[in-house]
C-alpha cells in the first residue's frame, strides 16, 4: 500500500492532480473528510483502503498530525 503522505505531499506538490496538499489544512475540515470517506459519504476508490479502519480517534489524530505542519511554499 502506498504511504498517503508520499500521495499527498512531496516538496509542497501533489503527486498526482486533483490530489489536495493536506499539509496545513484545517483540523475541522481534514477530521470532517476523513470521517465521510470512512463513513462513505465521500466514494473515492483509492481512499478506501487507507480510512475503512480507523477510529474516531485514528482520525482526530491524522487530522490534527496533517494541520499541524506548515505548508510548503
Amino acid at each position: 500500500m502506498l504511504d498517503p503522505v508520499a500521495i499527498h505531499e512531496i516538496a509542497g506538490a501533489a503527486l498526482l492532480g486533483g490530489v489536495i496538499i493536506l499539509f496545513g489544512a484545517g483540523y475541522a475540515y481534514l477530521a470532517a473528510q476523513i470521517r465521510a470517506y470512512r463513513d462513505g459519504e465521500r466514494e473515492e476508490i483509492t481512499m478506501q483502503p487507507f480510512v475503512q479502519n480507523l477510529t474516531d480517534q485514528d482520525i482526530e489524530d491524522l487530522a490534527a498530525w496533517y494541520a499541524s505542519l506548515s505548508p510548503c511554499p
